[in-house]
């Protein structure tokens, strides 16, 4: 979609038209919102960042719900109190205390990634509910929400290639054709369409640095962004290997990404310069951009050992042999929230926004974990009553620090 050149701020210039790094779903929602405001659709993009903010928590939320409503079916004697209370303590960890919050600046970065998590979120909605019901329209939506997901950013495409396996898998001997045909779709279109628009709008599966504003007008002399050109030229115009991962593990898992204070601020965060990264072999400090990162470690706490307990839990019914047919779903929307976090830590840049790439992942994580966690909380022990009020005051201290600190994450 062609723009005003007053718009063209940051993007890659090819042919006399703008193009953004990011993909297309963002520019496909303001369609009809550019056909009735025109110009003005500009001053709208907090109303989409809401939106797509409000999306992503329903969609986990009621997957949450989903889980719980199944763990209550096999187990009566669970008080409809004590789910109730579970869930609204679950709402404050992916809600207020959770990277989401970090995508609520009106900047069309955060609109990309904000969209992208909200429609994997709600696939991941989608794909649950399938194995449930083995219902084929449950699988177009989720083919549609997928491809969506992954034309906002290229983070979804490795998750919906495992959830499209997952699919086939569950449903090969016992599955209908149109099943089957589906979950290959699913594996297939959403990535095949972002490599035919990337490739056609950039000539090829990399980034022409050489033509991004940014390092164009470093060259001519603006040297506010001559760091940009520097880090580019550093990494020979790569920006993505197996080389980042072990600065961007360290930096978004770090224990210390943030400080406490007696006075307002009374959050604040550690990594405010780029001299403050954690930078680790075999990558030096010249080859990273970014500043300003908080770390899941001590943003998101609670959602992170639950997702830890979720994967124990499916690798012991894995290794007990346990699983069968639709059971197998919850281990592989695992294993697709670990992809999709697997372009995260192999990029070169670092960014708190960039955190909602993991997003999904925590929210099957918290859902899947909560059976797990009832079970003990209940449990006549001393430790198992503290279980519900521990969690509910970190809940309450992640919404605390995610507010203090949202309007400084780069």
């Amino acid at each position: 979609m062609q723009t005003p050149p007053q718009w063209w701020i940051e993007c890659f210039t090819i042919g006399e038209k703008c193009y953004g790094y990011f993909g297309v779903t963002p520019s496909i929602l303001r369609i009809p919102a550019v056909a009735i405001f025109r110009d003005s659709v500009v001053g709208l993009v907090p109303l989409f960042v809401a939106i797509a903010i409000t999306l992503a928590f329903w969609a986990a939320m009621d997957l949450v719900r989903l889980v719980i409503v199944n763990y209550q079916t096999r187990q009566e004697s669970v008080s409809q109190n004590l789910l109730i209370r579970w869930l609204v303590v679950t709402g404050l960890l992916l809600g207020p205390g959770s990277v989401l919050i970090f995508t609520a600046k009106a900047r069309v970065y955060e609109e990309a990634v904000i969209w992208c998590v909200a429609f994997m979120v709600l696939t991941l909605n989608f794909i649950y509910r399938w194995s449930k019901n083995h219902s084929d329209r449950l699988l177009g939506a989720a083919l549609l929400t997928g491809t969506l997901s992954a034309l906002s950013r290229p983070s979804a495409i490795p998750a919906l290639v495992v959830l499209g396996f997952a699919v086939l898998f569950i449903a090969w001997r016992t599955g209908r054709i149109s099943t089957k045909i589906l979950g290959a779709a699913l594996m297939v279109i959403p990535a095949g369409l972002y490599v035919f628009i990337f490739v056609s709008k950039f000539g090829s599966l990399s980034f022409p640095w050489k033509n991004y504003s940014p390092y164009i007008v470093s060259l001519k002399g603006d040297f506010n962004e001559d760091s940009f050109r520097q880090v580019i030229e550093n990494n020979n115009g790569g920006t993505v290997g197996l080389r980042y991962i072990p600065t961007t593990l360290a930096n978004y898992f770090r224990f210390d990404s943030i400080s406490f204070n007696l006075g307002s601020p009374w959050v604040t965060l550690k990594s405010i310069f780029a001299s403050d990264l954690i930078i680790l072999p075999p990558v030096n400090a010249n080859q990273i951009w970014g500043s300003r990162i908080p770390s899941l470690t001590n943003t998101m706490p609670i959602p992170l050992l639950f997702t830890a307990i979720a994967i124990i839990s499916q690798l012991r019914l894995i290794l007990k042999r346990k699983l069968k047919g639709g059971d197998w779903m919850p281990a592989f929307m695992l294993l697709a929230g670990l992809a999709g976090g697997v372009p995260l830590i192999m990029y070169y840049a670092l960014a708190g926004r960039y955190l909602g790439d993991l997003y999904p992942l925590l929210t099957v994580g918290t859902a899947f974990a909560l059976p797990t966690v009832l079970v003990y909380s209940q449990k006549d022990k001393w430790w198992s009553r503290a279980i519900f009020p521990v969690v509910a005051l970190i809940a309450v201290a992640s919404s605390f620090i995610t507010y203090q600190i949202q309007s400084v994450v780069f």
